[in-house]
């Protein structure tokens, strides 16, 4: 199945390297996470993946106050193998915030799924 929730890739990432090397430390929860921040950026060619200055700014807040967050030994591990998509609380794009306690700033978003309901839908499964 398809999933569209990073957090879950994330996770996939770490997992599946211990069990194909049958290696619990085959990939740390700093090491997916870098995979998924700093890495993932310098892969695309972006100046970002990382909070310092010069560097867009592109990032999120996670709202460990969730119960599937809770309690917090280690943030690392816990944003690994514990936060999914719904836990983000905020999303800032080249230092604009464009998501914020669940209203998008910069969109419509009604706009943005009749336009995917009425044009893109059809068109993906157009039949003949």
């Amino acid at each position: 199945t398809e999933n569209k929730d990073l957090f879950e890739e994330i996770k996939l990432a770490a997992i599946l390297h211990k069990g194909v090397q049958y290696d619990p430390m085959a990939v740390t929860a700093h090491e997916a996470l870098a995979m998924a921040t700093v890495n993932g950026a310098e892969a695309l060619g972006r100046d970002t993946g990382v909070i310092a200055p010069g560097k867009m700014a592109d990032l999120i807040l996670v709202d460990f106050s969730a119960p599937n967050l809770m309690p917090c030994h280690d943030v690392e591990e816990n944003l690994v193998y514990a936060a999914r998509g719904c836990d983000v609380i905020m999303n800032m794009a080249r230092g604009q915030v464009i998501y914020q306690n669940g209203e998008f700033l910069t969109i419509d978003i009604e706009r943005v799924k009749r336009e995917v309901q009425d044009y893109a839908l059809p068109l993906l499964f157009e039949t003949k």
